[in-house]
């Protein structure tokens, strides 16, 4: 059995950078390529919020989960 916090938070952690690089990708894609060479923007409206939202979000849990690794590596293992 493990002690202290789980090790859920490192696979999460790597998926929610996954994407972001894809977010990322997604956005200089539509910047460098798409806007410049055909004229035409698909980060606009609605769908540039939910987008918008979305790496925000995975934002939040890689901050969560980089906590929990601090949480877990400097402060848990420590006590226990």
């Amino acid at each position: 059995m493990e002690r202290g916090l789980p090790r859920h938070y490192a696979r999460i952690n790597l998926l929610c950078f996954f994407v972001l690089i894809f977010g990322a990708a997604f956005d200089a894609g539509e910047f460098h390529v798409t806007e410049p060479l055909f004229g035409w923007s698909f980060l606009r409206g609605k769908f540039y919020i939910g987008f918008s939202f979305l790496m925000d979000l995975f934002g939040l849990f890689v901050f969560i989960g980089v906590l929990m690794a601090v949480l877990r590596r400097y402060i848990i293992d420590r006590i226990v």
